[in-house]
């Protein structure tokens, strides 16, 4: 039995994939199984990975034809032989103790799996590193009933490791429904359901390529409206796995909305009225039928979501021109990155370098 199986879905990454692979092939734990589903891909990275199984006996290469994310995925938990499960996606890479270091943390634990955090990574500019549990949130272990701020982590499923047993005992598998896109999202809520008991390394070790050129979010796709269907399906979930209380429901929503704003902004002009809709309809909700406080919302936050409800498409559009142009002409406005002052229309952006590394 190897020590972790790590599954990686390939498709169309010709670009990326020697990267991805030579820093799993290198990794300083040994005792692995490295399984690559090429889920029909149409370049040259069927090519790629029987030349990498050719040349390291620890590589299973598996092709099939064309299923999504999910079904590559489900694919190489079904063959699996590992105490625990990796996923790494073939446009990403990490760092070479990533396995060994997870594997030591947990393999002498009761735990279900465990979290990492994470390199946001672009070439050619510097690492944003992910905090995925804040310092006034850390515990012993997590769960979550006691650590409802859980539903406030998006879908990563690759900045872990999971029992396989857990995973098998529960019969959890990446929801396949012929939809397509943001699987991770029910994966995510289902595992967080499920486990009883989570622990976690305050250390990155996992690069995340946030400008893959073949990402549908990154290029606007259609896709895009299917993130709205995923985060509805998050709170199913949570439902029907009797954890929905209502401070998960508040972290969901806070988390919710945040995603929901984020692709609306990525999806190309022709889907944005229709996401905006979709988007809506959803958030509505949270007032109809969960009753939303807006615990974890700050007032910019609560004012956006207000706006959201109470204008249709082409008021939200001036609604926003308006928010833009005051925030142009004067005033201050601040993210995790930098701090930018305007004053009648000159822009003044100050970088915040604590949260920033080097990649």
């Amino acid at each position: 039995m190897p020590k972790v199986s790590i599954i990686i879905p390939v498709y169309n990454v010709e670009k990326y994939l020697r990267q991805c692979l030579d820093s799993v092939i290198n990794q300083t734990l040994k005792d692995i199984e490295i399984i690559c589903i090429d889920d029909g891909s149409p370049d040259n990275c069927p090519a790629i990975i029987d030349e990498y199984a050719k040349n390291d006996k620890r590589i299973v290469a598996i092709h099939k034809e064309n299923g999504g994310y999910a079904s590559a995925i489900n694919k190489g938990l079904d063959i699996a032989k590992g105490e625990f499960i990796g996923i790494v996606e073939s446009d990403d890479f990490v760092e070479s103790t990533m396995f060994e270091e997870l594997y030591n943390e947990i393999k002498n634990t009761d735990a279900d799996y465990i979290i990492s955090d994470i390199y946001y990574y672009r070439e050619e500019e510097n690492c944003k590193i992910k905090k995925i549990i804040k310092e006034e949130d850390k515990q012993e272990y997590y769960n979550l009933k006691i650590s409802p701020m859980l539903a406030r982590v998006v879908g990563y499923p690759w900045n872990n490791i999971y029992r396989l047993s857990f995973l098998n005992d529960n019969n959890i598998r990446m929801l396949d429904d012929g939809n397509g896109a943001y699987e991770d999202q029910p994966w995510k809520a289902t595992i967080l359901s499920k486990a009883n008991k989570i622990i976690y390394l305050d250390k990155p070790f996992y690069y995340y390529r946030t400008n893959a050129a073949m990402s549908s979010t990154n290029n606007g796709s259609r896709k895009l409206l299917n993130h709205i269907t995923r985060r509805k399906q998050v709170r199913t979930i949570y439902i029907e796995n009797n954890v929905y209380s209502n401070e998960v429901m508040e972290n969901y929503y806070s988390a919710t909305l945040s995603g929901y704003l984020k692709f609306l902004k990525k999806i190309s002009s022709e889907y944005k009225e229709e996401y905006y809709i979709k988007m809506r309809e959803a958030l509505k909700i949270a007032l109809e039928q969960d009753n939303l406080t807006y615990k974890y919302f700050s007032a910019k936050k609560k004012e956006h979501f207000l706006a959201i409800l109470n204008k249709d498409y082409a008021q939200y559009k001036k609604w926003l021109k308006w928010k833009e142009f005051n925030k142009n002409f004067l005033g201050i406005y601040k993210t995790k990155e930098h701090t930018q002052i305007a004053i009648l229309g000159i822009k003044i952006k100050i970088k915040r370098e604590k949260y920033l590394a080097k990649g």
